[in-house]
């Protein structure tokens, strides 16, 4: 296996009126015991007190603003061509890392597994800790995907080069991290850490939430999607997803008409 020695990595903040936890996220970051990094900050026009608060961090944190509001994907998709690191992660800013998460996926990362992986652990808004999420499938891991997402975009750590060639697709809001992780992993391998490197806060404003009348249309665009570009063998898992999300568009439908 061929390591990367000291690679600087990219980790991509993308924030929008994310002030309620904002420092506990960023001070995350600046607690790892990896040192060569950079937070390329990109605050998706936010009118709290996002900017004030990335203001008392180092030139570490390389602060942009849109002066439009974006979809979530296509801010995400901007924020990785800002990057210079040669690998790049996720951190949304209500969640935390752990102290180790960077030194534990470099250890993991080589040529063969590009994109590397592990779990988190489910915090309330006052950062209790309950469900523990963690996943051990490694190498082409997408029919495993397509039962299930298992991973958690700030559990990620990827070659820079992948992300900036094949990018997130603009259309989604909630469901293109899923997409992009499904599409890559019929053409590299994954490897997971098998140990928890995030703390993932379930809270009242999550995006799934406060946004969760967009999931039927996601749904329907990302499988149809997969029927074009995934090889013939995996038609099985892609019609098993289909009829999986038409059994929940159906059920929260049912169930809004019993209201």
């Amino acid at each position: 296996m061929i390591k990367v020695k000291k690679p600087l990595i990219s980790i991509i903040m993308n924030c929008h009126n994310g002030e309620e936890y904002l420092e506990e996220a960023i001070n995350s970051v600046f607690e790892q015991t990896y040192e060569k990094w950079e937070i390329i900050f990109f605050d998706n026009n936010s009118n709290d007190n996002t900017k004030k608060i990335t203001e008392k961090y180092t030139e570490k944190l390389v602060y942009f603003r849109s002066n439009k509001f974006l979809r979530l994907y296509e801010a995400r998709n901007l924020a990785i061509n800002l990057c210079k690191g040669d690998l790049v992660c996720f951190l949304d800013s209500d969640d935390i890392w752990v102290a180790e998460k960077l030194e534990i996926q470099l250890s993991h990362y080589s040529d063969e597994f590009p994109i590397v992986y592990g779990g988190y652990q489910q915090i309330d808004k006052n950062g209790y800790r309950s469900k523990i999420y963690l996943s051990n499938y490694s190498g082409k891991i997408t029919k495993e995907l397509l039962k299930r997402n298992f991973i958690s975009i700030g559990c990620i750590l990827i070659k820079s080069e992948l992300l900036k060639s094949y990018e997130f697709d603009s259309y989604f809001e909630l469901l293109g991290d899923y997409e992009l992780w499904v599409r890559l992993s019929s053409k590299y391998k994954f490897v997971s850490t098998n140990s928890i490197l995030e703390y993932s806060r379930d809270h009242e404003k999550n995006i799934t939430k406060t946004k969760s009348f967009l999931l039927k249309n996601e749904r329907r665009y990302f499988y149809k999607k997969l029927f074009k570009y995934l090889p013939f063998n995996y038609l099985v898992y892609i019609i098993t997803l289909a009829i999986r999300y038409e059994i929940k568009i159906f059920i929260n439908l049912f169930s809004w008409l019993k209201r």
